[in-house]
């Protein structure tokens, strides 16, 4: 007859609870992510309806909420994992999607091309729908274009500008150029080695010309390639609103060895007038659109958006001073 064998008691550690615990917290906040970023909100302009979520945290660390923007071919749910990261800091998130683009006789403004004027409309009736005093924009490759009108247009609306991969530093681009560029880019190891990140890059370039159609996607490209914004975020500063921009060695798109001379000044090593603050992530793993695939991106950007808020409270600690004094 086979042995007795006695059940070993489960013996309750507070070790084995504080486990537990931190397992159901991410549970629970994984489950309240995904509730906030089904819950879109539609809002009807006369460019169309603009499709936006806002994913707030229970306890956020700050009041201003940062808008995340992705480059062409992007969605909400191309972003949605920058989102995360950021959110899991405890940082409120907006996302927005874009109706189609009309084709109208827009004038350039300050560099930048008439066709992105209609979405830097539509992220300035965005950040007036949330109610935010101010808010903070962090935008990754053509995003950089629309965000910066729209600061131009409604500086009021916003604290800093943070671009990452950004479009429009780079000099003469042309549309051949770019694309060949970005195609090497998006079909390179990087994604081979992730069908993840393939997938939801991919079919949010799928989603998105699909949307705009063929003509107006290759219309965006043409609009990318020929805008420059070097200059433009000149004014941005002068309107009061900081601004950083993030390059990585290894994007091949707008990598550092053509935005290095546009935002510094290479004999003194100090950042020119267009810009507050300059990083270079030095990881072969960061591509473009590093924000949106690789926590370092989002890190860094995040980094540089806490450092212009401390350099805010000092000035107003410095401000109050000198009330008292006088």
């Amino acid at each position: 007859m086979p042995e007795h064998i006695s059940a070993i008691p489960y013996i309750e550690t507070e070790q084995r609870a504080r486990h537990r615990t931190r397992i159901a917290e991410k549970l629970n906040a994984r489950r309240m992510f995904r509730e906030k970023l089904a819950n879109a909100q539609f809002l009807e302009t006369e460019n169309g309806v603009i499709k936006y979520v806002e994913l707030r945290p229970d306890a956020p660390e700050s009041e201003i909420p940062i808008i995340l923007l992705g480059g062409f071919g992007t969605d909400i749910n191309s972003t949605k994992r920058a989102a995360k990261s950021l959110y899991n800091q405890n940082r409120t998130v907006i996302l927005m999607e874009h109706p189609r683009v009309i084709e109208r006789d827009n004038q350039p403004l300050a560099g930048i091309d008439g066709l992105q004027l209609q979405q830097a409309d539509n992220l300035n009736r965005v950040a007036e729908a949330t109610g935010h005093e101010k808010m903070d924009l962090v935008v990754q490759s053509g995003a950089a274009l629309y965000a910066t009108a729209a600061v131009l247009r409604e500086p009021d609306h916003f604290r800093s500008l943070v671009i990452e991969s950004g479009a429009g530093l780079i000099g003469q681009d042309a549309t051949k150029e770019l694309m060949k560029r970005f195609t090497k880019d998006a079909i390179g190891p990087r994604y081979l080695k992730n069908p993840g990140q393939a997938t939801r890059y991919m079919g949010g370039l799928a989603r998105h010309i699909k949307r705009q159609g063929i003509k107006n996607s290759l219309n965006e490209v043409s609009s990318i390639a020929s805008s420059q914004i070097d200059e433009a975020l000149i004014a941005v500063r002068q309107s009061g609103v900081k601004v950083a921009v993030i390059t990585t060695n290894a994007d091949s798109v707008f990598g550092p060895e053509r935005v290095n001379d546009r935002v510094m000044n290479m004999e003194t090593g100090y950042t020119r007038d267009n810009v507050d603050a300059y990083s270079v992530v030095a990881d072969k793993r960061a591509r473009h659109g590093a924000i949106l695939f690789d926590e370092v991106g989002v890190r860094v950007a995040l980094n540089h958006i806490r450092q212009f808020e401390i350099e805010a409270l000092s000035k107003n600690a410095q401000n109050a001073n000198e009330v008292v004094l006088v």
